[in-house]
């Protein structure tokens, strides 16, 4: 292992060579620009690589990559998957033999973007599964680990960065660059990926089958995790849970969702065992809306109280006022 100081994306990249990516696409767009930058500069690159003409045509790319078996990686910012979100949607019916990983970085704040729409609500959607990283390090692992992920599940997974971790910097332990010869063919399946709408309604059924199966594993593979120490418990995703455990005291449950989907039956579970719960999450209420689905009579709040705003990014200092606002002091 070694351990380097990299920019979120720069940590991204490496992460995607560990697994190993052979097929690479995307579309210029900030915050997710640089994981092309740095995968299309390695003088020892044994994949191919391009910067797409617009992000419908790499999404296209590389779900036919990964129809040939090979992994591949499309990257994109936010607004980018408007763009490609015609391909998107039918993948999920006519899912992946080759893992396929969708990088869509989002831009709470609006730093560099025209809106600041949530990547999450995508994943929802289309049904597929979406990995919401808290920290650099677990960026680089996500990366390095949704195509494997994507392969088990026979699914494209998105992987959603926000800006405050595509460029900040940090530690972050790499792995050993992963090599292989991996030769892509396409075998003839009109039932799969010729979606009339015969084989679409036969595809969809099939795509809700699985949910179940992908939720139960996303909370077994540690990407969904919870520990209960008291009566009241805050819940968080993506950087705000990394901003939450700076801040919440000793005696305050917390439970980290780093993955989507959300299996509700461990959610209810963990809920309904407090008086008390605060949802932090940064843009849409996604997991807010879930907890609300599973909470009974515990008392919640989040966005939908006035406690959490809807717009922006958060801070560890923003996140301890939202604590005050539950009358939960923060350490």
């Amino acid at each position: 292992m070694e351990t380097r100081y990299l920019l979120g994306n720069e940590a991204i990249a490496p992460g995607c060579l560990e697994s190993p990516v052979d097929f690479i696409t995307g579309y210029p767009g900030t915050p997710s620009s640089e994981v092309i930058d740095v995968l299309r500069s390695r003088p020892d690159r044994d994949y191919y690589i391009e910067w797409s003409v617009n992000e419908k045509v790499a999404l296209e790319n590389a779900l036919a990559a990964a129809w040939c078996g090979l992994r591949a990686l499309c990257t994109m910012k936010h607004v980018g998957l408007n763009v490609a979100s015609d391909p998107l949607m039918t993948s999920a019916y006519t899912g992946v033999t080759g893992g396929l990983v969708i990088m869509s970085a989002d831009d709470p704040f609006a730093h560099s973007s025209q809106n600041e729409q949530d990547t999450r609500c995508y994943a929802l959607f289309s049904r597929l599964p979406c990995l919401d990283p808290a920290t650099i390090q677990e960026a680089h692992d996500m990366a390095r680990d949704a195509f494997a992920l994507s392969e088990e599940f026979g699914l494209p997974v998105i992987f959603r960065p926000t800006t405050r971790i595509c460029h900040s910097k940090g530690d972050t332990q790499l792995g050993a660059v992963a090599k292989r010869e991996k030769k892509g063919e396409f075998h003839r399946n009109p039932q799969q990926y010729v979606v009339i709408p015969a084989h679409t309604r036969v595809l969809h059924r099939k795509l809700n089958e699985k949910q179940p199966g992908i939720k139960k594993s996303l909370v077994g593979k540690g990407f969904n995790h919870a520990v209960v120490r008291g009566p009241t418990a805050v819940i968080a995703s993506g950087i705000a849970a990394a901003y939450a455990q700076e801040v919440i005291p000793g005696d305050v449950s917390f439970m980290k969702i780093g993955a989507y989907p959300i299996d509700e039956e461990w959610l209810g579970e963990f809920v309904r065992r407090h008086e008390k719960v605060l949802v932090i999450e940064e843009l849409h209420p996604v997991v807010e809306e879930a907890v609300r689905q599973v909470a009974g009579c515990v008392a919640v709040h989040g966005k939908k109280d006035g406690r959490v705003p809807f717009e922006g990014e958060f801070s560890p200092v923003t996140v301890a006022g939202f604590l005050k606002s539950c009358g939960i002091a923060p350490q």
